[in-house]
């Protein structure tokens, strides 16, 4: 759950396994569920098909 972008080329060598990225995900269902938050949940790690359609010359860089 971690990458480091380099230009345009994200790298996850730096990434936990995918049993600490499940945990952690779970966690933070149950954190927001502790809270109120109404959730819904899929399949962790589910191959998906998703389209997408860039409209515009902005990116944003997340700093957490």
């Amino acid at each position: 759950m971690i990458a480091l972008s380099v230009l345009n080329r994200p790298s996850f060598s730096g990434a936990g396994t995918p049993e600490q990225a499940r945990v952690l995900y779970e966690e933070f269902i149950a954190f927001c569920q502790s809270k109120g938050v109404t959730t819904q949940t899929g399949e962790f790690a589910a191959d998906m098909q998703v389209s997408l359609v860039n409209d515009g010359p902005v990116t944003f860089n997340l700093t957490v």
